[in-house]
């Protein structure tokens, strides 16, 4: 931190005035430009458009419910529903594919979390189409049942306070 400081002189009286800078502290890089190009460090790939977390074990769809993986990046748009209509999707999309498919919970999306970069706090290396949003999670809240959980993506903060009616693009996993 450096500090520099200022002598005004107002009327008679001199004030000195210390003004103090955070120029040493930086914000972390952005992930989009940490992770070089096929940069997966940690993960493996299952086929084109599942993913598995090698030190948690859970395998993701690699892109936001609603968009494909083609022509290796995610293409679409991203469904933004409001949770149960996700949960829901989940259950429909694991009944169309024979897979057990759920939107991840607090713990699984914090297991992904990447602490060298942000803005998203995930490797878009793995996971594409990401934008910087609330996206659902499964845990539930105890504060009151018309709230659920969210993942922010730009730093990969949770919030547990979400109107369960608001809508917010979501991931799949199999868990």
């Amino acid at each position: 931190m450096s500090l520099s400081h200022t002598v005004l002189l107002v009327g008679s009286t001199a004030w000195l005035v210390l003004l103090a800078g955070c120029d040493g502290v930086t914000a972390p890089q952005s992930c989009t430009t940490f992770f070089a190009t096929g940069d997966r460090t940690g993960w493996q790939l299952e086929g084109e458009s599942v993913a598995l977390h090698v030190a948690s074990g859970t395998r993701w769809y690699r892109c936001p419910a609603g968009m494909v993986w083609a022509a290796s990046r995610c293409q679409g748009q991203a469904l933004r529903t409001d949770w149960d209509s996700a949960v829901a999707y989940a259950e429909e999309f694991s009944e169309k594919s024979g897979l057990s498919w759920s939107l991840p919970s607090n713990r699984q999306f914090g297991a992904i979390q990447e602490s060298g970069c942000n803005n998203p706090s995930l490797n878009p290396q793995v996971l594409g189409g990401l934008e910087v949003d609330n996206y659902w999670t499964s845990t539930r809240t105890l504060h009151n049942a018309r709230f659920r959980c969210t993942l922010y993506t730009h730093g990969g903060e949770v919030d547990c306070r979400e109107n369960r009616e608001n809508p917010h693009p979501f991931f799949l996993i199999i868990d």
